[in-house]
C-alpha cells in the first residue's frame, strides 16, 4: 500500500506513533535550533530531509561560518606582539577547524538522514513489542528536563558573561553556536539511554514469558529475537551518526582560553577572576558532558552484558528447545554485531574514556616539555 503526502511518495510503514513523536520532540528541538534537522515528521509520517530543508541548513551553516570568521577578524585587530601574533594564527587555524565542524554537522545530517529515519522506525518496532507506558512517559519527561536545562545553561552562561564584560556580543553568539556540538552529544546520550531501557524491558519480558507457556510459541520467540536484533541495529546507527561530534568538546575549552589571552584580560584582578570563573565553568561543563556520555555508554554495555549473562544462564538450566535456540541466536548476534562505540578511531567510549584522554594529554605534554628543554 502506497500513499502520497505533499506530492512525495511515502511508504505506509513510515507512520510514527504519537508517543514516539512525543519522545523525539524535545530531542529534535535541539537540532532545529541550529537548523540541522535529521528528518521531517509531518502528518504523522517521517521522511528524510527534503531539498528545501537542506538548502535552509546550508544557508544557516554559511551564516555560522561567516560569524566565526568575523569573530576571528575582531581578534586580529588586537595590538600586535610576538605573543598575540602566535595566538592570532592559532585562532585562524581553529576558525578553519570549526568551519569544517559546522560543515561536518551539515553533511552528516544530510547523508545520515535516511539512517535517522530508519532508527526511528526500527526503534518503534521494538517499542510496540516491549511497550511500557509508565516508564516511557517518565523517559519523555526526562528528555524535556535534559533539553530545557541544557538550553537554559547555555543562554544564561553567555548572557551573564556578556553583561559582566568578560566576552563581547559576537563572542557570546559564536560561543552559543559552538555549543551545537555539545547538543549532538546530549542527543546521542539520550538515545543511548533509550536503548539501555529497551534492553532492560527485553530481559524483563523474556523472564516473564518463561513463567508462562507463551515462551514455547514460535512466533513469540521470533519476536523476541527480532526485538534484540532491532536494538543492535539502532545502536549501530548511533555509532555511525554521532561518534564524530564527541571530539569537539575538548576543543571548546582551548578556544575560550585563547580568547581570554587575546583580550588581555589580565589588566585587572576583577576581570581576571571573572575570566577564570568563566573558564572553570566551561571546563566543568565539558567534563560533565563527557562523563555523562561515557557513563551512559557504560550503562548500555552493562545492560547488554546482563542480557548475555541471562541467556548463558538459561542455557545451563532446564529449558525448552525454543528457548535454547533463542539464547544461542542472541549470543551469536551479540558476538558478531555488538562492539563498543569508538570515538573517531581513538578511544572507546566508556568508563575508561576519561583516563585515556588524560593519559594521551600527559604523554603529549611530556613530549612537548622535553622538546622545549632540548
Amino acid at each position: 500500500m502506497e500513499i502520497f503526502v505533499n506530492s512525495r511518495q511515502i511508504n505506509s510503514n513510515n507512520i510514527v506513533d504519537s508517543d514516539v513523536q512525543s519522545m523525539l520532540l524535545p530531542l529534535n528541538l535541539l537540532q532545529n535550533v541550529f537548523f540541522c534537522p535529521k528528518y521531517r515528521i509531518k502528518n504523522n509520517y517521517i521522511t528524510p530531509t527534503n531539498l528545501m530543508s537542506n538548502l535552509i541548513s546550508s544557508i544557516a551553516t554559511l551564516v555560522f561560518i561567516i560569524m566565526y570568521a568575523y569573530r576571528n577578524y575582531l581578534i586580529g585587530l588586537f595590538k600586535t606582539s610576538q605573543f598575540s601574533t602566535a595566538w592570532k594564527y592559532s585562532s585562524y587555524f581553529n576558525g578553519f577547524c570549526y568551519s569544517l565542524g559546522f560543515i561536518m554537522n551539515l553533511v552528516i545530517g544530510i547523508i545520515q538522514s535516511q539512517n535517522s529515519v530508519q532508527f526511528v522506525l526500527t526503534f518503534q518496532n521494538v517499542h510496540r513489542f516491549l511497550k511500557n507506558e509508565n516508564g516511557f512517559r517518565s523517559f519523555i519527561i526526562w528528555n524535556w528536563v535534559a533539553v530545557c536545562l541544557t538550553l537554559v545553561y547555555y543562554v544564561f552562561f553567555f548572557i551573564y558573561q556578556y553583561t559582566r564584560g568578560t566576552i563581547g556580543k559576537i563572542h557570546a553568539c559564536v560561543g552559543f553556536l559552538l555549543s551545537s556540538f555539545d547538543f549532538n552529544v546530549v542527543y546521542a546520550t539520550r538515545l543511548l539511554r533509550l536503548l539501555e531501557y529497551q534492553l532492560v524491558l527485553w530481559n524483563n519480558r523474556f523472564f516473564k514469558l518463561r513463567e508462562t507457556s507463551d515462551i514455547r510459541d514460535k512466533d513469540i520467540i521470533q519476536k523476541l529475537f527480532n526485538a534484540y536484533a532491532n536494538i543492535l541495529e539502532c545502536y549501530d546507527i548511533i555509532k555511525i551518526s554521532f561518534q564524530h561530534y564527541v571530539s569537539f568538546t575538548l576543543q571548546l575549552i582551548i578556544d575560550l582560553l585563547k580568547y581570554a589571552a587575546n583580550n588581555d584580560c589580565q589588566k585587572t584582578v576583577i576581570i581576571a577572576i571573572r575570566v577564570s570563573i568563566a573558564v572553570l565553568l566551561w571546563l566543568i561543563k565539558n567534563l560533565m558532558w563527557q562523563m555523562t556520555f561515557s557513563h551512559q555508554c557504560e550503562r548500555l554495555y552493562l545492560a547488554n552484558e546482563r542480557t548475555l549473562d541471562h541467556c548463558a544462564f538459561i542455557l545451563t538450566s532446564y529449558c525448552s528447545g525454543m528457548e535454547k535456540r533463542l539464547c544461542k541466536n542472541v549470543l551469536r548476534m551479540s558476538r558478531v554485531r555488538f562492539s563498543k562505540l569508538r570515538v573517531c578511531g581513538l578511544f572507546y567510549a566508556g568508563a575508561a574514556l576519561q583516563l585515556s584522554l588524560i593519559a594521551l594529554l600527559a604523554d603529549y605534554t611530556i613530549v612537548l616539555l622535553q622538546l622545549a628543554f632540548l
